[in-house]
This record gives structure tokens, C-alpha cells and sequence, in this order.
């Protein structure tokens, strides 16, 4: 039981690591222990394409790409809990709409905002931040306590107090709602960390997490959980290993650098040991061919930055443009000529209207090609 990172910067070649790892656990046993491979939701996809799309792999039965819900949809399918209907922000926000209405008047704050457009979508989105982060209406109610513990409150303290009273009575009346009968996508993640202990189908498994910058407190949860459970958790994160353990706000890679230190206390915290911690250089990975872009990196927050030496080898290079001489004539000397120019059988009835004007230039300049030698003084050139 224990955790290794893969860190590098963008085009490190992380994932095309993970996938090659599991490529080559597949070809040696093809029916050993489970290997989760866990990717947010928009990449579940492009994920499992890329596996199966290997030379050396024509199909899996041990290796599966999960999303953290579909991971908690496969666990719940063999442990139980998943009875209850799971409802969607929609539903969610039609049970918003039901509780407020129940409550016409004693509103602190809501009493004019209840009957505006996407009010009950900014406040579904609020407690859905408030789950996500394990914010519930005991801890509104706790800080409501703390604000009238002041003596002397500010307009906009007691303007939150009353906000906080709206919000926990809104929170708990759903709260109540969903109990027993609906799960919602953040409480299927509570109910997933509390299940993994459970799960055969996990036990001595290889868990890899790609492409995430960061995590929810209740995604912390599950892995903390799966730290317990399998054999070795592998978390790719795009950063450079923080120096001495710093992490400064104004660093480059600030988020990431605290997601590594997060999860290293996580692990610490488990018991979990750190079984490596590998750098992958970008240099040699995707940015290999792209000089110019490996140069606009390494200088992107130094000043001054130094000219790259390479020639860029992308199709964005200096294309040469010819220099053009455009001679420009008296407006007096062009109208006359385009007047007896007129008198041609040229008209627009004849052809459409933008060969029209082409013929009738093309008619002006052999008028005044011919007549150049005694308009010669009249005329001047111009180069652009």
C-alpha cells in the first residue's frame, strides 16, 4: 500500500506513461489483479481509445477507465447502496423551487431574489460548492452562532448572518428532501469512500490518477480510502518537485505544487508509504520537435528573456511576400480615359458585375499605356 508520482510539465509524456505501464502489465498477465486507470469525466473516452488503440492490446478485461462517479457506480454495484434514485441538478433545482415556494414571507435576504431568473440555479450551484467541500447545515448554523456573539456587528455582518439564515434553512429543507430516497453526484462521492473497503474487485489493485490539477475534499476522501485498500496509487500531476518543500503563491505550478504536498500528507496520515517520485523531462517528450515552443516555456516568467537560437519547425514560419509597385495616375488623367473607355461595348447586362469592372480597368490601362508618352509629366510612382 502506497502512492507514486509522476510529475513534468505539459508534453512530459505522462499519460503516454501510464498507458505504456499498463500496456505492459496487460501483455504480462492479462487476467491478474484490477487496474483502475481514473481520468476526470471529459477524457473517460480519449482515455480508453488510447489504451485499446495499442499494438500489444486488442481487448481488456483487467484494465478499466473510470471517472471518480463511474468509479463509485461500479463499487456501489458490488456492495450495495446503490438503491436510491440518483437525481440530477435539474431535480435538484425543482426541489429548490418547491422549497421556496413553501415559504412565502420570513425570508431575510430572498424575498425579492426568490421571484428572479436563475436565481434557483445560482443557488443550487452554491450548495453543490457547499457538498463538494463538506460544508453542512450545522457548520452555517455554527457560524451564525459565532457572528451574534459580537457586540457591535457592521451592516455587512449582520448582512451575512441574515444571508446564513435564508441558506440553512433552504440547505436543511433539501437535506431532508434527498434523504433515503435520492443521491446526488457529490453525495455519491461520500458514499463511495465509505465503500471501497468493501470492494473484492479492488483489493491488490493498481490505481492510476491522470490529468487532474487538484481535488475536491471528497475526492480526497476516495483516495485516502483506495490508499487503504490497493496495492500501489500512481498520480500524475504537471508540476516540478517544490524545492525544500516551498510552495509559493506566485509559483507557476502553485496549484499542482499543493496538490503533491496534500496528497504526500495524505499518505502520511494513512500510512501509506511514497514508493517514488519520478521527474519526466518535457524536452524529450511531445515538445521534442517544437524548439520554439520548448524556448517560449523555459522563458515565459523570466525577464529579460533571450532570443531563441532555433529556427522554428512548425508550419508557422516566415513566409517572404513580394513587393509589389503600384503606379498611382492623376485622378483627372484616369477619369477622362475611364470616360472614353465607357464607350466600349463593356456593360455589366453583358457579364456578371465583377468581370464587368475587371474588363473596364483592363480597358483603362491600355488607354493610358498608349497615351503614356505624352502624359508623362502628369503622372508619378510610388512604391509599397
Amino acid at each position: 500500500m502506497g502512492i507514486r508520482f509522476l510529475l513534468g510539465r505539459s508534453g512530459a509524456g505522462k499519460s503516454s506513461r501510464c498507458l505504456a505501464e499498463i500496456e505492459e502489465k496487460l501483455k504480462k498477465d492479462p487476467t491478474g489483479r484490477a487496474i483502475v486507470y481514473i481520468v476526470p469525466e471529459q477524457m473517460t473516452f480519449q482515455q480508453e481509445y488510447g489504451l485499446l488503440k495499442r499494438e500489444g492490446v486488442e481487448g481488456s478485461i483487467r484494465a478499466q477507465v473510470f471517472s471518480f462517479s463511474r468509479l463509485a457506480w461500479r463499487v456501489l454495484q458490488e456492495t450495495g447502496g446503490g438503491t436510491k434514485k440518483f437525481i440530477t441538478s435539474t431535480g435538484v433545482q425543482m426541489m429548490l423551487r418547491k422549497i421556496v415556494e413553501e415559504r412565502t414571507s420570513d425570508w431575510r435576504v430572498f424575498q425579492k431574489a426568490v421571484e428572479k431568473q436563475g436565481f434557483i440555479e445560482q443557488l443550487e450551484t452554491m450548495i453543490t460548492e457547499f457538498k463538494r467541500y463538506r460544508i453542512m447545515p450545522g457548520d452555517l448554523q455554527n457560524q451564525m452562532e459565532a457572528l451574534d456573539q459580537f457586540v457591535h456587528r457592521t451592516s455587512q455582518e449582520q448582512g451575512l448572518r441574515d444571508k446564513l439564515e435564508d441558506l440553512t434553512y433552504i440547505y436543511d429543507r433539501l437535506v431532508d428532501a434527498l434523504r433515503d430516497t435520492y443521491i446526488d453526484s457529490e453525495d455519491q462521492l461520500e458514499l463511495l469512500a465509505s465503500k471501497v473497503p468493501g470492494a473484492s474487485f479492488l483489493d491488490e489493485a493498481d490505481v492510476y490518477i491522470d490529468g487532474f490539477h487538484s481535488f475536491t475534499p471528497q475526492e480526497y476522501g476516495v483516495i485516502a480510502a483506495l490508499l487503504d485498500k490497493v496495492k500501489t496509487v500512481h498520480v500524475t500531476l504537471t508540476t516540478e518537485l517544490p524545492e525544500d518543500e516551498q510552495n509559493p503563491e506566485l509559483d507557476l505550478f502553485h496549484e499542482t505544487k499543493q496538490t503533491y504536498l496534500d496528497l504526500k500528507a495524505l499518505a502520511e496520515e494513512t500510512g501509506a508509504k511514497v514508493e517514488g517520485v519520478e521527474i519526466l523531462d518535457h524536452k524529450v517528450g511531445r515538445m521534442k520537435e517544437q524548439p520554439a515552443f520548448l524556448h517560449l516555456e523555459e522563458f515565459y516568467d523570466k525577464r529579460p528573456a533571450h532570443a531563441s537560437r532555433e529556427k522554428c519547425r512548425s508550419s508557422l514560419q516566415k513566409r517572404s511576400i513580394p513587393v509589389r509597385r503600384w503606379r498611382v495616375w492623376p485622378r483627372r488623367s484616369f477619369t477622362s480615359f475611364a470616360t472614353k473607355a465607357t464607350a466600349t461595348k463593356i456593360s455589366p447586362s453583358s457579364c456578371g458585375s465583377r468581370r464587368y469592372i475587371t474588363a473596364l480597368l483592363k480597358r483603362c490601362l491600355m488607354t493610358m499605356k498608349s497615351r503614356s508618352s505624352s502624359t508623362r509629366n502628369e503622372r508619378c510612382s510610388i512604391t509599397r
